[in-house]
């Protein structure tokens, strides 16, 4: 059924995507066949997308180059932007990759790379940016001509790397790292493109495609993976690797010279396979004289290595218990991540010792153990050493957005999506800037952005357990406390779907970073600002129990200067909510009023237990450990033993040193043939 839009006859439809609807049309003011991009309705009620929308359209309507698909009109009918361009018959490249085995023979996927790679160009001088450099972007005709479409989004390389909704264009498989942080140029569209190569040669996209949390986490870490392994000559190897840098500066600086260095890659030879290694036969055995021991001295050795062994058992022997009793138990703290430094563990000693205080353990002990602690507990209080070893971290937060769990679960991943979306329900919001691609921060600013470093060694995503504690740390803080707007509603989506987890970053959440993370019951995400005030300026705690509507809560008393900056933002954020975390889980959030403005934080526990409210408060009080500490499991120690005497070692040490120069002389000692 055709349907009539202003001078066009809609006939059928080609495409649809996040960006819109694309028509096969009929003009009837030049009676031609084309191609009408209709883009959907609500833009057109936002000036300020209008405005960009006739820039770029004008600009890309000014390309002249034989790979970029021709604008013939642009602007709005019944109030519905659209553009007209020229119709192209063809196939994406997507379909012919999966239509031709897989992938692409190499000499025909450079053909194609090297005409995209003349498009890029000419938008790149004319200052655009395409942005969004995929497979399903580029159009193949007859004899293979490609075309580079949907020019209808790009942007001048002044612009912010967010669109005016605050999100970022482009599909995840094909993004660039500095995308994520808001700082791309044209260099993100040759990465792109190197990705499209990859993709071609392969039939594999650069980066697992099955969560939103891989790719973003692997575009971010993982250094740029070899097509060789997949029979390409191996010198594309370095055409791919240059090509998809993390940083912008050691990429191919046009997308011609990725092409060139793609078409000179085409002579080099296929990655041979190692040849098995040949075996060697083992050498002849040589009777030397070194090995012909007199039996007789053979026999002597023995008698002297029996005497040492009985010398060394008498001395083990003379450490005898005087009690059989096994009182104490002895329980290993060993820290996780790097192993603290001398003044750290002082500082662990001394808390936990603390801790173990306040829980009532009597003669209990902390003592250094190489690089961890060891607390010797009576027995029947090893049961109340369950978190002692918590880091106990608290930081305040400011709330920005929160989701509930069950809002996400059963959600696909939707990796490939022309836009990532708004992200989940919001459920609570607190005021702080929007679509600037920064964080609602307590009276500065986020801090910088994420980098990323790239380096083989880090782990694809937070979540690979083959990767070192630090390096799955660090890809955690990368998704979860980045200040872009785009990382964080994706890290929001994330966290929701995997509040249940065990939290590597537990503890160690940077305070001046916005933090992802899950409430303490696991039934909602949130997104926080910066900290206010951190559990270090906390000086005393106590917890307190009431009967009005906000429940028991936790007290804490904050260093002067801490407890001038609460009060400062309390004055100024009335009904804003805050939230409590320690150790990286919400524990509770509270909305600020006038009536506790000018009073000490308080931690609204419920309806808690008089153990859990009294527990919290004895951990607060305390400064936090520098580290976790995992507890081992308890071992039985004896309270007393003897040891020998003096005398006693100095003989026994004396008979076995006479007895092995007896054994060595014998050993030694050989008799002619």
């Amino acid at each position: 059924m055709t349907t009539v839009f202003g001078r066009y006859e809609l006939l059928d439809l080609l495409g649809r995507g996040g960006m819109g609807e694309i028509y096969r049309a009929h003009d009837t003011a030049t009676d031609r066949i084309v191609a009408v991009k209709l883009l959907p309705a609500h833009l057109a009620d936002n000036p300020a997308f209008q405005h960009r929308f006739r820039r770029e359209a004008r600009a890309v309507a000014a390309l002249n180059d034989p790979h970029i698909v021709p604008i013939h009109n642009y602007g709005d009918i019944d109030g519905r932007l659209y553009v007209d361009m020229r119709l192209i018959e063809g196939r994406d490249l997507g379909k012919v990759i999966a239509d031709s085995g897989g992938r692409l023979v190499p000499r025909r996927a450079v053909a194609i790379i090297e005409q995209i790679a003349s498009a890029l160009d000419t938008a790149h001088d004319a200052g655009l940016v395409h942005r969004d450099v995929k497979p399903s972007n580029i159009l193949l005709t007859v004899r293979d001509f490609a075309y580079l479409i949907d020019f209808g989004i790009a942007r001048s390389t002044d612009d912010t790397a967010m669109t005016g909704t605050g999100l970022a264009v482009g599909t995840l498989a094909y993004m660039a790292p500095e995308r994520f942080s808001g700082n791309a140029d044209h260099r993100a569209d040759i990465y792109a493109l190197s990705c499209v190569l990859y993709q071609a040669l392969t039939g594999r996209q650069p980066y697992p495609s099955d969560s939103l949390e891989r790719q973003i986490a692997a575009h971010l870490n993982v250094a740029p993976p070899k097509p060789s392994v997949h029979d390409v000559p191996v010198a594309f190897d370095a055409v791919i690797a240059r090509g998809m840098a993390k940083d912008p500066d050691e990429r191919h600086q046009t997308a011609t010279a990725l092409a060139r260095e793609a078409a000179a890659a085409l002579n080099a030879p296929v990655k041979a396979k190692a040849a098995p290694p040949k075996p060697v036969a083992p050498a002849p055995f040589v009777e030397t004289p070194a090995v012909r021991i007199a039996p007789r001295s053979v026999r002597a050795a023995r008698y002297v290595a029996g005497a040492c062994v009985a010398a060394q058992f008498a001395m083990m022997g003379s450490y005898i218990y005087t009690s059989t009793s096994f009182a104490q138990s002895r329980v290993m703290l060993t820290a996780t991540g790097q192993p603290p430094t001398t003044a750290q563990l002082a500082q662990a000693q001394k808390t936990i010792s603390d801790r173990l205080a306040d829980r009532g353990i009597a003669d209990a002990q902390v003592v250094v153990d190489g690089s961890g602690l060891m607390a010797m507990v009576p027995k029947g209080d090893v049961a109340k050493l369950a978190g002692i070893g918590q880091r106990a971290m608290l930081y305040a937060r400011p709330v920005i957005n929160a989701v509930s769990v069950l809002t996400t679960l059963g959600a696909g991943s939707g990796t490939g999506a022309q836009d990532p979306g708004p992200g989940p329900d919001i459920i609570t919001t607190s005021p702080g800037p929007e679509n600037t691609g920064e964080s609602a921060t307590p009276g500065s600013s986020a801090g910088p952005a994420p980098t990323a470093p790239g380096s083989p060694a880090e782990p694809m995503f937070p979540d690979d357990q083959s990767q070192s504690w630090e390096a799955r740390v660090a890809a955690e803080k990368r998704l979860r406390q980045s200040d872009n707007n785009v990382v964080q509603q994706l890290a929001l989506q994330i966290q929701a779907q995997r509040c249940d987890r065990e939290d590597i970053l537990a503890g160690n959440d940077d305070p001046d970073l916005p933090l992802v993370t899950c409430s303490e019951d696991h039934r909602t995400a949130y997104l926080l600002a910066p900290a206010i005030f951190t559990g270090a300026q906390v000086t005393d705690a106590v917890g307190r129990r009431s009967w009005d509507v906000d429940g028991d809560y936790v007290k804490v008393l904050l260093s002067p200067a801490a407890t001038a900056t609460w009060a400062s933002y309390a004055a100024s954020h009335i009904g804003d909510q805050v939230a409590y975390t320690l150790d990286t889980q919400v524990l509770s959030t509270q909305e600020i009023r006038e009536t506790n403005r000018d009073g000490d934080p308080k931690i609204a526990m419920g309806n808690s237990l008089p153990g859990d409210l009294s527990s919290l408060a004895n951990t607060l009080k305390h400064q936090p450990l520098p580290t976790t500490f995992g507890i081992g499991a308890p071992e039985e120690a004896p309270i007393a033993f003897d040891r020998p005497s003096t005398a006693l070692v100095t003989g026994t040490v004396a008979v076995s040193l006479m007895l092995l120069g007896a054994l060595a002389y014998l050993l030694l000692r050989r008799q002619p043939d």
